[in-house]
């Protein structure tokens, strides 16, 4: 399991800076999360989606360090092997 709510935050906000001028704090764009980009670009109006998510897709590779890997992976992946029920 990746924890990647930084990343996906921080990329949304530069995105958004470099589409339509505006600046988000990332409490602001904690909607992003768990829902399609097309959907949140929707949401934003920004035009084009295709292009967008183009432009988002090489922003969120500069953000890619900021994903955490969880604690919980090698418990997890131990009790998946083992087919034991998976209680976090």
């Amino acid at each position: 399991m990746v924890d990647n709510e930084s990343a996906v935050i921080n990329t949304w906000q530069q995105t958004i800076e470099e589409l339509l001028g505006k600046h988000f704090e990332k409490k602001e764009l904690d909607f992003v999360l768990g829902i399609p980009g097309v959907t949140t670009m929707q949401k934003l109006g920004i035009e084009n989606p295709d292009k967008a998510f183009e432009r988002w897709s090489r922003n969120f590779q500069k953000h890619r360090s900021e994903m955490v890997q969880s604690l919980y992976l090698p418990t997890l992946k131990r009790q998946v092997l083992l087919r034991q029920p998976v209680c976090i």
